[in-house]
């Protein structure tokens, strides 16, 4: 698929040093990922493998399609991922296949 496109393409001759920056950041402690539950589900241990990976698929789904015009004009990322890990622990199943279908 990579090979098709027509407006983005990736330098593969850049990557190890673009690998080698990061690590440098990292070792520095410049670079620092916010914790999982911060923003996600805040015990994935609670939950399946497929729970959780399906989750994370909804949510990227709705992150990148889905912005309503919300008069509050409040409307982020972590109200979609709460809310998504509400309905997790309130209905287990919701996340399956079957249901999402």
């Amino acid at each position: 698929m990579l090979d098709q496109s027509r407006m983005v393409k990736i330098n593969e001759d850049k990557i190890p040093a673009l690998l080698d920056q990061v690590k440098a950041q990292i070792g520095e402690s410049n670079l620092a990922y916010d914790k999982w539950s911060d923003w996600h589900i805040k015990e994935p241990k609670n939950f399946t493998v497929e729970q959780v990976t399906t989750f994370c698929f909804v949510v990227d789904a709705m992150n990148f399609c889905f912005w309503p015009d919300n008069p509050s004009g409040v409307f982020e990322y972590e109200h979609i991922t709460k809310n998504l890990e509400a309905l997790l622990i309130k209905d287990p199943q919701f996340f399956t296949c079957e249901r999402l279908l």
